[in-house]
């Protein structure tokens, strides 16, 4: 199975948690929230994720790897500015 993660772009609700890093990499209970999301896809049986990133998508790119700790294939995608669903399924 193949899965697609958008990452959050800044909010305009919560300007200071993305202050020193992306909202994807704030981290909630140890770790950063994709995390979370990679390792419950990961658990649904995903092989292969892709994140498309919109903010500081270097950062995302380090902090995730290649997905091993996972055991997915993970690619992170920079972004201009966050897609909709729609414009990322395309």
């Amino acid at each position: 199975m193949k899965a697609l993660l958008i990452c959050p772009a800044i909010r305009p609700a919560v300007p200071q948690l993305a202050e020193d890093c992306p909202l994807a990499l704030v981290p909630i209970l140890g770790e950063c929230i994709v995390s979370h999301w990679i390792e419950h896809l990961a658990v649904l049986g995903a092989r292969e994720v892709q994140v498309i990133a919109a903010d500081r998508a270097d950062q995302v790119r380090t902090a995730l790897g290649d997905g091993a700790r996972w055991g997915v294939k993970l690619e992170v995608i920079a972004a201009n500015v966050e897609p909709t669903p729609a414009e990322a399924f395309r």
